[in-house]
C-alpha cells in the first residue's frame, strides 16, 4: 500500500516530466558543446539531436493540447470524439520514448523496442493509479498511450533506415 501510495504521489506530483525536461536540456546543451567543439575527432550524432527536437516537440504540442485545445473544445461545447481528453496521453508516450531515444542514441548503445513498449506501460500505469486515488478511468487514454507507443516505433523505423541509409 505504502508503494502505491508512493507511486501515486511521484505522478501527481509529475516529478517524471520535470526530470525528463532538465534532463533532456541538459543533454541538448551537451550535444551542442560537441556540434560546435572543434578539437572533438566524434562527429556529432544528428539522429539523437532529432529524437530530442522531437521530444521538445511532442512536450509543447502535448502543453498545447492539454490546455489549449481541450479548453477551447469545452469551451465551445464541441464534439471531438475524446481527442481533446486523449491528445494529451498520445503526446507523453511520444515525448517519454524519444527522450529515452535520444539519450540511448546519444551513448552509442543498442536500442531495443521495449522502448516503446515501456513509454505506453508508464502511462497506462499512471492512468491505472487516476482510477486508485481519484476514482477517474479512461479507457481512452489506454488507447492513446498504446497509439503513441506504435507511432513513435513507427517514426523510429523510418528515421533510422533514412540515416541508416545515409551513412
Amino acid at each position: 500500500m505504502f508503494l502505491l501510495r508512493f507511486v501515486v504521489l511521484w505522478f501527481k506530483f509529475e516529478l517524471v516530466k520535470y526530470f525528463l525536461i532538465m534532463c533532456c536540456i541538459y543533454k541538448l546543451l551537451e550535444m551542442k558543446i560537441q556540434i560546435f567543439d572543434k578539437t572533438s575527432a566524434d562527429p556529432p550524432n544528428y539522429l539523437a539531436i532529432i529524437y530530442l527536437m522531437l521530444f521538445f516537440l511532442s512536450f509543447v504540442l502535448g502543453l498545447l493540447s492539454k490546455l489549449v485545445y481541450r479548453k477551447y473544445i469545452y469551451l465551445h461545447h464541441l464534439n471531438d470524439f475524446g481527442l481533446a481528453d486523449s491528445l494529451p496521453s498520445f503526446f507523453a508516450v511520444l515525448g517519454i520514448s524519444f527522450a529515452t531515444l535520444s539519450f540511448y542514441q546519444f551513448k552509442h548503445a543498442k536500442i531495443s523496442y521495449s522502448i516503446f513498449a515501456m513509454s505506453a506501460l508508464s502511462m497506462i500505469a499512471y492512468e491505472i493509479s487516476q482510477k486508485v486515488e481519484f476514482g477517474v478511468f479512461d479507457l481512452n487514454d489506454i488507447v492513446a498511450s498504446l497509439m503513441g507507443g506504435v507511432f513513435a516505433l513507427a517514426v523510429y523505423r523510418v528515421l533510422n533506415k533514412i540515416f541508416v541509409k545515409s551513412a
